[in-house]
């Protein structure tokens, strides 16, 4: 099976893609760190800068900065 995480790590400041920015538009370009990833799955925990709480988003929602 594939490393469906390849590339991001924790402590990575990520930002929202274009499909992310379009899934949720309430984020506004928001930027954070990655405090956490699935191995088993696509998910990728981010705390965006300014909240006090953590989100989880698909991969394919984030990109480094």
């Amino acid at each position: 099976m594939p490393d469906r995480n390849a590339g991001l790590k924790i402590d990575m400041r990520v930002r929202l893609t274009a499909l992310g920015l379009e899934r949720s538009p309430k984020m506004d370009k928001a930027i954070g760190v990655i405090v956490g990833i699935k191995s088993t799955s696509s998910t990728v925990r981010v705390l965006f800068d300014g909240r006090r709480v953590p989100v989880s988003l698909h991969r394919s929602y984030i990109e480094p900065e």
